[in-house]
This record gives C-alpha cells, structure tokens and sequence, in this order.
C-alpha cells in the first residue's frame, strides 16, 4: 500500500489531503499564512496532522501559484517570501519525508487527468479562468513543464496591439476583468451581481458578459489551433457556470479555430478547487508529473 500527501498551497487557502493508494481518506483546509514564519508553523502543522492518520507516508506534493525553476527555487508573486526559496528542500528538512514541489496549474491538469473531465486523454490543454488566467499543458500522455517550468502560462499571450500599448490575455478574459467591465458599465456591478442580471434576461448585462465571453473563447480557439488537444478544460470559479459559458464558447471555437480543431471539445473541470490537490497526491503517488 502506497501512502501519498498532496498539499495545494493557494493565494488565499491551503488544502491538503492524504490517500491511501490514491484514495482519500483523510482531509484538511485552512487560509494561508502572510508571512514566511507563519507559513513555516502551518505546513509543520498541516503535515503532522495528515502524518498522524497513518503509520508512514512514502511522499509529499505540493503546488504552488508560481514557477518551480529547474534548480528548485520557487517564483510566488502573491507569496512573496516564497519566491527564491527552495520549498521541495525546506520542506523536506521540516518533515523529514520526500517532497515534490509543482505549479498549481500543471497540477491541476494532473488531477483532472487522473479522475476528473481529461481522464483518458492524451492531448488537453487547462485554462484557469480566476484573477488572472493560468493553464497548463498535455501532451502525449505527459503534462509538460518546459524549460523553465512554465509551460502553460496562457494569460501571457498578447492578443492585441494599439500603438505602443500590448493588451494580454488575462487583462480582457480573466476573472477580473469581467469584475471590472461590470463595474464600469454597469453601476458598480460586480461579476456575481452581472451574471445573476444575465440569468434574469437584462439586455446591458448580456452585452458586457458576452463581450467578455467571446474575448475568452477567441483565446481558446487560438489555444486549440496551436495545441490541437483532445479537449479544453476550463477551471476556476466562473467554470460553474458552465451551462451559461459552454455554448457560447464552442460557437466561438467552431468558428474561429483552425478547421482541424474546430470540433475541439470544451469542458468545464470536474474537480473545481480540489484538482491541485489531487494533482499533488497523484504525483506523490507516482513520483512525477508523468
């Protein structure tokens, strides 16, 4: 019997489980530290209670959102006094078992490959819909890391250009900028209030979603002309819309996407705000992000 931790250190929340031969049997929740000796007390606390619901755990995985570098160090932008360190040794100093360290994105294509909406595929792209936009990429069976351990950062592709002024991805199709659209035009409206207004049939509120929607799904169809995957997984909290989202989306791939991936199928993930957590366990489990 194989026994795993998986640990998904988030902006705001950690999450952390421990399985029993890929099955879960114990887990826990709490919000993440703002500083680096805080943090130190709660992964220690965290491990030690998911360590004590069995006799001995063979590896730990954790995510992060932010790069893990070849030589270990860790880039956080919203925890910043992870940045530079090596989290996969410090850890592995504090707890004395093995630890991987990955990106929360990379990890949560894993989850979703191991028993969520890409199960069985061998070609996906995951496009993470929430402050900003993450993703992350399989190929061949294989979720890819790239040189430098970013491969999949899809709110970084520029979409457009106005003099000296580049517009990304993430600035016209994240979760963010659907808040702020509606609280410029629509009275202070926030994504929530705009989506109930849409549901209701208000005309102002569908044209801003809509615009917003098909910012999105133009980037899609670009991303499955490139990738030509399997399938598009859509992460993140707006992906619980997904009977609002998901028709308007593959419209917009249909059309715009190269012809051969016009037919791309589009999902919505299966394992919402756990998939890192069980990427993380599944690459405890088995040693890689393989």
């Amino acid at each position: 019997m194989t026994v795993s931790i998986g640990i998904d250190v988030g902006g705001t929340k950690i999450y952390g489980a421990v399985a029993e031969d890929m099955n879960v049997i114990h887990s826990v929740v709490c919000e993440v530290a703002q500083n680096f000796k805080d943090f130190t007390k709660q992964m220690r606390g965290v491990i030690k209670e998911l360590c004590e619901v069995v006799p001995q755990v063979e590896r730990i995985g954790v995510g992060i959102p932010g790069a893990v570098r070849t030589d270990g160090t860790c880039w956080v932008p919203n925890l910043p006094y992870l940045t530079g360190l090596q989290l996969s040794q410090y850890l592995e100093k504090l707890c004395g078992t093995q630890v991987l360290v990955a990106n929360d994105g990379q990890l949560a294509l894993l989850g979703e490959v191991w028993c969520g909406a890409a199960k069985d595929l061998q070609n996906a792209v995951l496009i993470s819909v929430g402050t900003g936009i993450g993703g992350a990429i399989l190929m061949d069976g294989r979720v890819r890391t790239g040189t430098n351990g970013v491969a999949g950062s899809l709110g970084w592709l520029i979409v457009g250009r106005e003099q000296d002024d580049y517009t990304f991805y993430e600035s016209i199709a994240s979760g963010t900028a659907l808040n702020q659209a509606a609280r410029s035009r629509l009275n202070g409206m926030t994504s929530r209030d705009l989506i109930r207004a849409v549901k209701q049939g208000d005309i102002h509120a569908r044209d801003v979603f809509f615009e917003w929607l098909k910012n999105l799904g133009m980037g899609i169809a670009s991303i499955a002309s490139v990738f030509d995957p399997e399938a598009v997984v859509i992460t993140g909290g707006l992906s619980r819309e997904d009977e609002l989202i998901l028709p308007m989306l593959r419209k917009i791939v249909s059309q715009f996407a190269s012809p051969f991936t016009q037919n791309t199928l589009i999902r919505v993930g299966k394992l919402q705000d756990k998939a890192t957590m069980y990427g993380a366990i599944r690459m405890a489990h088995t040693g890689s992000l393989s």
